[in-house]
């Protein structure tokens, strides 16, 4: 499986993406890492194996020392990432998550065009260093973004941030995950809504309600 999670900020952000991360913490448990832009030092990245030790024992370190205002973290079961890029583009940092089922069909085509890609210790391709040769295949970021996103077979999402610090989120085809996991941020809004609702009830009305009869109840 796997998580990432992105964070903008005026300020240092990487509190926020420290945490933020650690949060995705039990969606993986082979690599994480968390890359960083700051405006004047530019960027800054590290990646830890999490097998042995969870996430926030191994980027304590980086938690303190990196400083940024645009940050991506990914929690990983395959691939080292975020990884950085360097193209026509311009330098950016972009993170996956998902399968990609017709990976072999696009290494082939992109292959064909003089690019090579380095191969992980099984053989594989890193997906996220594909996804970042299929953004890298358009003249522009949006329109590289939009092509990766209609070539993927299967719903893959990505972040990324690039060099001048603009974030861009290509998670448009949500997987049913992300689905579950919306629904159960509105459930739970719907509730704490239902209990502001009654202690309006409660501080303006002395009647008791069916609504206090069943608040009050064991």
């Amino acid at each position: 499986m796997g998580g990432f999670f992105g964070a903008v900020s005026k300020d240092d952000c990487v509190f926020d993406l420290f945490f933020g991360v650690d949060y995705h913490s039990h969606l993986g448990t082979r690599r994480a890492g968390m890359a960083v832009y700051d405006k004047e030092a530019g960027f800054d990245k590290a990646i830890h194996n999490i097998e042995n030790a969870p996430f926030r024992t191994k980027f304590t370190k980086e938690s303190n020392t990196m400083h940024g205002q645009y940050g991506i973290g990914c929690i990983s079961d395959f691939e080292a990432q975020p990884i950085l890029v360097r193209s026509h583009h311009g330098t950016f940092a972009v993170a996956t998550v998902g399968k990609i089922n017709n990976i072999d069909k696009l290494v082939d085509d992109i292959i064909k065009n003089n690019t090579h890609f380095f191969e992980m210790q099984n053989g594989d391709i890193n997906q996220t260093e594909l996804v970042a040769a299929l953004i890298n295949q358009k003249e522009n970021f949006i329109d590289g973004i939009r092509y990766a996103q209609e070539a993927v077979d299967e719903a893959q999402s990505f972040v990324n941030t690039n060099w001048f610090g603009d974030a861009g989120w290509g998670a448009i085809d949500c997987s049913p995950v992300i689905t579950c996991f919306l629904l159960f941020l509105l459930s739970r809004l719907s509730f704490l809504l239902f209990l502001i609702f009654n202690l309006i009830i409660r501080q303006t009305s002395k009647e008791v309600s069916l609504i206090q009869i069943w608040f009050y109840r064991d």
